[in-house]
């Protein structure tokens, strides 16, 4: 596998929001010759499990039945989807593995916070592909967990190990994109040590995306996110017709995204430090502009104000 010649795209929450960006994840399919693509849950998702994790075993599995038939629904409603799509087949598709354990519901009803919070990235990455697959585009759909991401956890928290990641993922990976032309996988969590399901944080798809981009040998990322690129603050707070910054340097990445803006998780601009990755964070479609994180001075005019 020749790193330059496949794209890592991360896919986020806030771009996976409706039944229409599933048309725009099949024009960015489209658009690229071969593809991995990194998914956030679909916007809004994460923080329902997180408030149905405390919840009793039977009202736990009432309301994963009606997140999973949410995005069924979602996918029939899709642009170019033709047909109802059944909320069970979503279901078996996050049943690997767990019917040893008394089958899907009770593996739902008795599984840990981290667990039960992977849910929506592997939904997303199960919608997404079911999309892609009935529009014809060669892909696969494999969890970050079963691609071979493996957690560490020391005293900066948990963090993705690179070498035991990329050990597992290559090979994998190789012989995957031999017979196909996008590789559907989720960010924010990956195996432990202890075999178990470990989430990175919240919000840290950034960070997987390029975990994963460091393991495989690649030089660079894309970041796709609903804002033109990287702002001074927050762009939610920022006066309309502000402008993105066009190029930074790790450092002034860094400073940026600890100091307000919310665009891109450090970690992500830290391990791309690390390794010499190159971040492109831009929105879909903006083929031409965006913030590309790199090595370089960015301009530092930009900063002030």
């Amino acid at each position: 596998m020749k790193g330059a010649s496949v794209e890592i795209i991360k896919v986020g929450g806030s771009f996976l929001s409706s039944p229409e960006s599933l048309g725009d994840v099949l024009s960015l399919a489209k658009s690229t010759q071969k593809a991995i693509l990194v998914l956030s849950a679909f916007s809004g998702v994460t923080d329902r499990l997180q408030g149905i994790h405390s919840m009793g075993k039977a009202s736990r599995i009432s309301e994963f039945q009606s997140i999973v038939s949410w995005h069924a629904n979602l996918l029939s409603k899709s642009p170019g989807f033709h047909s109802e799509f059944p909320p069970d087949t979503l279901a078996d598709g996050l049943s690997s593995g767990n019917s040893q354990n008394g089958g899907l519901l009770e593996w739902i009803g008795n599984a840990d916070h981290d667990e039960f919070l992977s849910i929506g990235e592997k939904l997303s990455a199960l919608t997404v592909s079911e999309y892609l697959k009935y529009h014809r585009i060669r892909c696969h759909r494999i969890f970050s967990d079963d691609l071979g991401v493996t957690v560490s956890e020391g005293k900066e928290g948990r963090t993705i190990d690179i070498e035991a990641t990329s050990i597992k993922a290559r090979s994998i990976i190789d012989s995957l994109l031999a017979n196909n032309d996008v590789i559907v996988t989720t960010g924010f969590f990956g195996r432990g040590t202890d075999g178990r399901v470990k989430i990175l944080g919240r919000n840290s798809s950034d960070y997987s995306a390029v975990g994963i981009a460091a393991s495989l040998g690649h030089d660079r990322v894309t970041l796709l996110k609903d804002v033109r690129g990287i702002y001074r603050a927050d762009p939610k707070h920022l006066p309309p017709g502000s402008h993105h910054i066009p190029v930074l340097s790790y450092m002034e990445a860094l400073d940026i995204c600890r100091s307000g803006s919310r665009v891109v998780h450090p970690s992500a601009v830290e391990l791309a430090m690390k390794t010499g990755i190159q971040i492109s964070v831009r929105r879909h479609g903006d083929t031409t502009s965006g913030t590309l994180i790199c090595k370089n001075q960015g301009t530092a005019s930009y900063l002030k104000g």
